[in-house]
């Protein structure tokens, strides 16, 4: 009986390594801050630069880069869309889609819509709790 117990147990401490293994990897897979959008639903959150992410991007398979929902991004400026870089800064300079559209292909970053991101780090930003 005790034969018995010691090999279920060791069968336990062999397994181990391999269940903290799976587990730190999902940890990081869901600490990468762009993501793959696939078929407007599915988001791959394995990519840790701008770069990388647009590569693996495919118009014609219908996927897109996006910054993921847990990425804690840093705003500058005012306006409505933001270009987003590597080192996840905003720059908020543009009022027009198409106009931050082109300023992301030429600075590699992506377009994003400044009003809906609710994480705004932006110490500026006019709070109606706090300012009144």
């Amino acid at each position: 009986m005790e034969e018995k117990g010691y090999l279920r147990m060791s069968k336990i401490i062999r397994a181990l390594p391999l269940l903290i293994l799976l587990t730190l990897s999902e940890a990081a897979y869901a600490a990468y801050p762009f993501c793959i959008v696939r078929n407007n639903s599915y988001q791959e959150c394995i990519y840790d630069s701008v770069d990388t992410c647009n590569k693996n991007a495919n118009p014609n398979t219908n996927t897109y880069c996006v910054v993921s929902e847990e990425a804690i991004i840093t705003y500058s400026g005012f306006a409505r869309y933001c270009t987003v870089d590597s080192n996840l800064v905003a720059l908020c300079n543009y009022n027009d889609r198409r106009e931050c559209n082109s300023a992301a292909r030429s600075l590699r970053s992506l377009c994003i819509d400044r009003e809906v991101r609710q994480d705004d780090v932006d110490p500026y930003r006019f709070d109606d709790r706090i300012q009144r």
